[in-house]
C-alpha cells in the first residue's frame, strides 16, 4: 500500500520589508523520494484571496530575496556578529538560540551578488558549514566571495558542529546539546583541502543529484562535470 505525502517543514522567504514572497518546502512522496518544491505568494489586489502558488513565479515578476530571513538581516547592526550557513534548518536552529543568522539556500547558492550584501558589515561573519566535502566547497567559495568584497580575513572565519555523522550540521550540533560557542574553528586552508578532494559522488550523497524541477530551483541542483567547471575553484574528480 503506497503512502501519503507527507510535508515534514516549510520556511517562509521574505522580501527587507517582511512581506512572504517564497515557501520552501520540505516533503515526503508516497514513495519514500525526499523533494524540496518552492511556492510563491500571489496578491492580485483584486479582491481575491492571496495565497501560495507551485513555482518559484518567475512568469509572475516574483523576485526571489537573496538571503532568509532577508527581513532579519536588513535590521540587524552591521557591527554584530553573523552566522552564514547552509539551509534555512540551520538557520532557524542557530536564531532560536538567539544568534543573528542567514543562509542563501544550498551549498553552491551564495554568489557575488550575495557577498555585496556584506560588503558594508564591520562585524565578524563566521561561515558554519556542513560536515562533508560539499560543505567544505560552499565554505570556501563562500570565504573566498567574502575576501573579495572587502572583508578581511581577521574577521573571517569558518567553523563546523561537533556531531561527527557525515553531512551533520548547525541543527545537529544544537540538537544533540552544544552550543554556538562549542563550534569548531577551522582553519581556511584546511577547509579548502577538504574541499579539493570533493567529487561529483560527494554531491550526490549530500542530495545534490536531482534534475531541477524548474529552472532556478536551489533544492533540486545537478552538480555533476558540467555543472562544477562553472563552479569557482572546484576542478570535479572521479568517484573512486
Amino acid at each position: 500500500m503506497m503512502g501519503r505525502w507527507r510535508e515534514v517543514r516549510s520556511h517562509v522567504w521574505r522580501d527587507e520589508r517582511g512581506t512572504p514572497v517564497l515557501m520552501h518546502v520540505k516533503k515526503i512522496t508516497p514513495d519514500g523520494e525526499v523533494i524540496f518544491p518552492w511556492k510563491h505568494w500571489l496578491d492580485f489586489g483584486n479582491g481575491t484571496r492571496p495565497r501560495w502558488y507551485k513555482g518559484k513565479g518567475g512568469d509572475d515578476g516574483i523576485v526571489a530575496p537573496l538571503l532568509y530571513p532577508l527581513d532579519v538581516f536588513a535590521r540587524a547592526d552591521r557591527s554584530a556578529h553573523v552566522y552564514i550557513c547552509e539551509g534555512e534548518k540551520d538557520c532557524d536552529a542557530l536564531s532560536g538560540v538567539g544568534v543573528l543568522a542567514v543562509t542563501a539556500g544550498g551549498v553552491c547558492e551564495f554568489n557575488p551578488k550575495h557577498a555585496r550584501l556584506f560588503k558594508s558589515w564591520r562585524g565578524r561573519i563566521t561561515i558554519v558549514r556542513d560536515n562533508d566535502a560539499p560543505g567544505a566547497f560552499g565554505a570556501a567559495r563562500t570565504y573566498g566571495l567574502l575576501r573579495d568584497v572587502g572583508i578581511p580575513a581577521a574577521r573571517l572565519r569558518v567553523a563546523r558542529g561537533r556531531c561527527a555523522g557525515e553531512g551533520s550540521d548547525a541543527f545537529d550540533h544544537l540538537e544533540a546539546g552544544w552550543s554556538v560557542d562549542d563550534l569548531i574553528p577551522e582553519s581556511i586552508a584546511h577547509v579548502r583541502k577538504i574541499a579539493d578532494t570533493a567529487t561529483a559522488e560527494d554531491f550526490k550523497r549530500a542530495g545534490y543529484d536531482r534534475a531541477p524541477r524548474y529552472a532556478g530551483d536551489p533544492g533540486w541542483v545537478v552538480v555533476g562535470r558540467e555543472d562544477a567547471a562553472e563552479l569557482t575553484g572546484w576542478k570535479p574528480r572521479h568517484a573512486s
